[in-house]
């Protein structure tokens, strides 16, 4: 059953979601790069993630690491919201195989930024099928003062690939 919901991916950044799954999780990872001209972060600044992901933010495990620049990094320590949507930014985006109950993973999160604690972050990844060549990453990483440390817009993943998974599949029992 879907639910309705209104989820902030950042600060002045709300989404209304039509289809809410409370189950599931999202794996991968890939590269990205940033474009579009922003402050933060030059444009052609590649960005890397990998993840775990679950939609019920009070399942675990839950892992992100994304890196970019010269040696720049963050690592989540834990998930503060999560909201997976069979409502997927782009018109061609499909997500199976496999038939997942959703295509894109919302959520936001605190971890360390170059090992320092408390910095906050906040995404949109998004399963546009396989081999991932229409897969999107959104990441924001903000500092203790809210100020943005890495901005990568809706980007195609231009290496890698985000797996949505329906409730308990490939989980041990």
């Amino acid at each position: 059953m879907g639910l309705a919901a209104l989820t902030v991916l950042s600060t002045g950044l709300f989404i209304a979601l039509s289809t809410v799954t409370p189950d599931g999780r999202m794996t991968g990872g890939g590269a990205a790069f940033v474009s579009g001209g922003n402050a933060v972060n030059p444009d052609g600044t590649r960005v890397t993630h990998g993840f775990q992901l679950q939609c019920n933010v009070n399942v675990v495990p839950n892992n992100l690491q994304v890196n970019w620049g010269p040696g720049e990094r963050f690592h989540l320590e834990s998930i503060t919201s999560s909201v997976c949507t069979s409502q997927p930014p782009p018109d061609n985006c499909f997500a199976a195989p496999p038939d997942a109950p959703f295509f894109t993973h919302l959520g936001s999160g605190v971890g360390r930024y170059n090992g320092i604690p408390g910095y906050t972050v906040s995404w949109a990844l998004t399963d546009c099928g396989e081999p991932g060549t229409q897969d999107v990453a959104e990441i924001h990483v903000r500092n203790l003062e809210g100020n943005l440390v890495l901005e990568l817009r809706p980007a195609l993943l231009a290496a890698g690939n985000h797996q949505a998974h329906k409730p308990n599949e490939g989980v041990a029992e």
